[in-house]
């Protein structure tokens, strides 16, 4: 099996030519090697019927190692970057240290926040202590010298009164007298509430009251004990360390920003992205002419091109619905529909972590689980024009004379080549049987180029 893997990895190109020359010599597939350009089909030759066979070729892929799942870490809470402990790529374990974040404004909130639960604790002290208070007796206090001051002043007004009758003294003194009594009437009420106000905090509901105060004062303070304790960052799974996305990006700049030293952040700032490497994915791009071919298969196997040696199994994940066009996959003549694949790959616990390091090229090969129908056209009937364009010369069924018709190539086998647009069944190619006007490099040099998949 891994021979057989290592095998469908060599250039394609390299594979045609070998068993092509070892096969029937480069004269029996109609093209010369030391020219190029456009085949002459004034020479000799035939139409030959194009036919549709059963491919069960294996689906190979390039692509790159990924992280199956990441988690983002955000800023605790707006402040400055103290220390930063990792860089992009170091490998952490869980609970690692990455950074620090350090808060003037919620240490004074902390501060605040304990000066406000002291007090409270205080008063519910005092309230189930009301009488033994300081406060308590001088309340009590103060409604003995209102109501001495009361008595006093109903004295005055009384003696006011007598001399106001014997026309001894004027109107406005026996007023002022009776003002001086309401006065003191009001110190003495306002006295006897403080009193009241203080017997009824050893009440239930009074009692009530203040411990649910101490308790929301309690809480608030431990929320900022907890915002502090959070101050420095850890990482929650083991894992290799990543740029942080920006979900407020508007550019590749801006969406890895680095966090520097004395930076000021928010909660909304991403700082970390830890990659989890327990599972790792290749993410690749399929022909829309495989997609049925994979679509239902499960198993694939991977194999890192820095470690050749080794070949592992995977599980396909995904094989997306909607195309995504024609990124990291070379196609040949008009721009095919590719779809998006994801391939699960479980690292073996016998294989060094260097190994297995995320970004590394991989190539996966599925075999199909089904054979597909696909147009198959003999690679002496294909030429190149100068762009690279592979083309056949096509006669539709019935016509007399044919036309040069530019097609896109899926699999080049060691005689024939699978044809994915351009050729249906049942039209007629030409087949050139003897080399003519063919420039350097020709049909010999497209077919390793056509190889070369980046």
């Amino acid at each position: 099996m891994h021979g057989d893997f290592m095998f469908m990895k060599k250039r394609t190109g390299q594979i045609i030519v070998a068993s092509v020359a070892a096969a029937a010599g480069l004269t029996a597939v109609g093209f010369a090697a030391t020219r190029s350009g456009p085949v002459d089909v004034a020479g000799a030759g035939h139409w030959q019927k194009v036919e549709r066979r059963l491919s069960s070729a294996p689906v190979i892929l390039r692509g790159s190692l990924q992280a199956a799942s990441q988690i983002s870490i955000a800023a605790p809470f707006e402040g400055r970057i103290a220390d930063r402990f990792v860089e992009w790529g170091d490998v952490v374990t869980q609970g690692q240290r990455l950074a620090r974040i350090e808060s003037p404004e919620l240490e004074q909130q902390e501060r605040e926040a304990e000066i406000a639960l002291i007090r409270a604790e205080q008063e519910l002290g005092h309230a189930m202590h009301v009488e033994q208070s300081p406060e308590y007796a001088m309340t009590n206090r103060r409604l003995a010298a209102a109501r001495t001051a009361a008595q006093a002043a109903r004295r005055r007004a009384g003696e006011t009164q007598t001399l106001f009758d014997k026309g001894i003294i004027a109107r406005q003194e026996l007023d002022a007298a009776q003002q001086e009594v309401d006065s003191a009437d009001a110190q003495v009420l306002g006295a006897q509430d403080e009193v009241v106000a203080f017997r009824n905090k050893q009440s239930g509901p009074g009692i009530r009251m203040l411990e649910l105060d101490a308790h929301n004062r309690r809480a608030r303070l431990e929320e900022m004990r907890a915002k502090r304790s959070a101050a420095v960052v850890v990482s929650p799974i083991a894992g290799v360390v990543m740029p942080a996305m920006q979900a407020d990006a508007t550019d590749a700049g801006a969406s890895m920003r680095e966090p520097r030293r004395g930076a000021y952040v928010t909660s909304r700032d991403a700082l970390f992205t830890v990659a989890d490497t327990r599972t790792l994915m290749v993410k690749s791009a399929v022909d829309e002419a495989d997609v049925s071919r994979i679509e239902s298969c499960r198993k694939a196997l991977v194999n890192l091109n820095a470690d050749p040696t080794r070949v592992v199994e995977g599980t396909v994940k995904r094989v997306a619905s909607l195309p995504r066009g024609s990124v990291g996959m070379r196609t040949s003549g008009p721009e095919a529909q590719q779809f998006e694949v994801e391939v699960l790959v479980q690292p073996p616990s016998d294989v060094a972590a260097g190994r297995f390091r995320l970004g590394a090229p991989a190539t996966v090969k599925i075999e199909p689980c089904k054979a597909s129908p696909t147009v198959v056209v003999p690679l002496a009937a294909l030429q190149w024009d100068e762009t690279g364009i592979p083309s056949v010369r096509l006669r539709k069924a019935g016509a007399a004379d044919g036309q040069l018709q530019p097609v896109s190539l899926q699999r080049t086998g060691v005689t024939d080549a699978e044809v994915a647009s351009g050729v249906d069944a049942g039209d007629e190619v030409w087949i050139q049987q003897a080399a003519s006007t063919v420039r350097s490099g020709g049909i010999l040099r497209r077919l390793m180029q056509s190889g070369n998949d980046d």
